[in-house]
């Protein structure tokens, strides 16, 4: 899969880090690119969509839905979540 040149966000997920931020989780954009750019797993998901993700520490795992156009990823949302849950597709 080709690395993209720009990432760019939706409102939505642009909202999503001061949510995280509120919850005491707070997400940086650096972690979210390098999810995108470097990811453990990829997952296709219909209607083009992917799910990359990367662990952020020893217990949770950052995943962000995401599309591809060109050389452009639209970040659609992002969410931490515990490893356990996904591990089975790491």
């Amino acid at each position: 899969m080709p690395e993209p040149t720009t990432i760019v966000y939706t409102r939505h997920a642009e909202e999503k880090f001061a949510l995280l931020a509120r919850y005491g989780f707070p997400i940086t954009r650096q972690q979210v690119e390098n999810t995108i750019r470097a990811p453990s797993l990829v997952v296709e998901q219909s209607g083009g969509r992917l799910i990359g993700q990367k662990e952020i520490g020893e217990q949770h795992l950052l995943r962000v839905i995401y599309r591809l156009e060109g050389d452009v990823a639209i970040v659609i949302t992002f969410y931490p979540a515990r490893r356990r849950r996904y591990e089975t597709q790491l």
